[in-house]
């Protein structure tokens, strides 16, 4: 079963919450907790994976309504936040402060024994990934800098390779071999990327915060209107940036330009509508954009490599 040891418990409140279906299983040395959102909250996943005194917890979650969420944190424990996707306002109930956790960054932070409230907005699309590194674990290391500012937030960008091996711990299996070391070594090497990470230049990281909120603004508003033709000019008109800057910076954070991201997420709901809607193809190409069923198609086909009505059949 799960450890008694007490961490950061972000998950355990969100199970308390909004779980159903809790599981806690134990292999190779790992103590496994996995749940699933009530429908009534809406849909997704959470797991915590305990081994050695680190704890992973992945949130991979879709809410329907707003969530607020109390939760207590251990002294002294070592918490690496990634946020991949969503948005979460955290507030500390002893000194007031509020950080608000932003899509695509890092934080850092030594934590202190005390209670704080986590604010999930209802719509959004949230994976976190929360690596937990107990007292006991850090005394092995004892991280001088970070000790010395137990009260500093550390936080920059997530870069691109990171973000690789972020979801990628979203994907792991418990039959993978020497489970309890891989999960181990990911969870160290994370954290170390992430210390060096601060050692990069000041102005720079300011930069690519900037740039950071211009792409998740642009690409939260591409996914909400698949139906129109979007250009760079017209997303681009109200940043102050240049077109090739922000299309370079979001293929930094999507692995994709701009026009192949659009056209990756248009293909993407019309295959949903091809395959699980009874909709006519010129319906479901004016869905997503398409004035001419014919164009539609073709683009179908060059993506998928079959038609929309092979689909259909």
């Amino acid at each position: 079963m799960v450890s008694n040891q007490k961490t950061i418990s972000l998950v355990q409140e969100l199970n308390n919450k909004i779980g159903i279906d809790i599981k806690q299983s134990k292999l190779q040395s790992i103590n496994t907790t996995s749940s699933s959102v009530n429908p009534s909250y809406g849909c997704g996943k959470m797991y915590t994976f305990e081994t050695n005194g680190i704890f992973l917890h992945i949130i991979d979650i879709k809410l329907n309504k707003c969530v607020d969420i109390e939760f207590n944190c251990s002294m002294n424990s070592l918490l690496a936040t990634y946020i991949v996707n969503g948005y979460c306002l955290f507030r500390s109930k002893n000194n007031k402060t509020e950080t608000l956790y932003r899509p695509f960054m890092q934080y850092l932070q030594m934590t202190n024994d005390s209670n704080a409230i986590a604010k999930f907005g209802k719509e959004e699309s949230i994976y976190i990934v929360q690596i937990v590194f107990s007292e006991e674990y850090m005394k092995k290391y004892n991280p001088v800098f970070l000790y010395n500012n137990a009260q500093t937030i550390f936080n920059n960008t997530i870069p691109q390779e990171i973000i690789r091996s972020i979801i990628e711990l979203g994907t792991i299996t418990k039959k993978k071999l020497c489970f309890h070391l891989y999960i181990e070594s990911k969870c160290i090497s994370l954290l170390s990327s992430l210390i060096e990470s601060f050692t990069r230049d000041e102005s720079t990281t300011q930069n690519q915060n900037l740039y950071l909120k211009y792409v998740y603004d642009i690409k939260k508003y591409i996914d909400k209107n698949l139906h129109l033709n979007h250009t760079l000019d017209e997303l681009n008109k109200s940043t102050g940036i240049s077109n090739f800057i922000l299309n370079k910076e979001f293929s930094r954070f999507t692995g994709k330009s701009v026009a192949k991201y659009i056209k990756s997420k248009k293909m993407i709901l019309a295959k949903d509508l091809v395959t699980k809607t009874s909709l006519p193809v010129y319906e479901i190409a004016d869905r997503i954009g398409y004035k001419n069923a014919t164009h539609f198609s073709n683009a179908f086909k060059k993506h998928f490599n079959t038609c929309p009505k092979d689909y259909q059949d």
